[in-house]
C-alpha cells in the first residue's frame, strides 16, 4: 500500500470519526506494553468493554445486546513495541466526567496486566479535530 493510498484512508477515517457523535476520548494502557502480546490485549480489553457494558446496562447488556458505542484503535507507539489502545465514544451518562472516571476505574481494576489509573488518560473531548489528528 502507498503512501498516498494510506493518507486517503487516514483522511476518511477522520472525516467519519468527525460524523459520529462521541464526547470522550481514552488512552489504555498496561503494566507493560512491550511484553503483554496482541493476542493477551485483545483478550483483556474484549472483556473490559463487555464489563463496561454490564455495569452501564446490566443484564441487558447480554440479553438484548446493549453495548456502549466505541471505535477502537491499536496502537504500539513510536517505537511500533509499546501495545496500547485510543478510543473514543459517546457517553451514555449524562454527566461525562463521571463517565471517564467509571472506565477508569474499571480499566485499572480490571486485571493485573493493565495498568494503574495514572497510566491512563480517559477525558472529555474539548476539540474533536485535535483528537481525530
Amino acid at each position: 500500500m502507498g503512501f498516498e493510498q494510506r493518507k486517503q484512508e487516514r483522511q476518511a477515517l477522520v472525516q467519519h470519526l468527525l460524523a459520529q457523535d462521541w464526547n470522550v476520548f481514552g488512552t489504555l494502557k498496561f503494566v507493560n506494553g512491550r511484553t503483554i502480546g496482541r493476542h493477551s490485549a485483545n483478550k483483556l480489553l474484549r472483556s473490559y468493554w463487555n464489563k463496561v457494558d454490564r455495569v452501564i446496562y446490566g443484564k441487558a447488556a447480554e440479553r438484548q445486546n446493549m453495548r456502549v458505542s466505541r471505535w477502537c484503535f491499536a496502537h504500539e507507539g513510536a517505537d511500533n513495541e509499546n501495545f496500547h489502545v485510543h478510543f473514543v465514544m459517546p457517553s451514555p451518562l449524562q454527566d461525562t466526567e463521571h463517565m471517564c472516571c467509571l472506565l477508569n476505574a474499571v480499566w485499572a481494576q480490571h486485571d493485573t496486566q493493565t495498568a494503574p489509573l495514572v497510566k491512563n488518560w480517559i477525558m472529555p473531548v474539548k476539540d474533536r479535530a485535535a483528537v481525530t489528528g
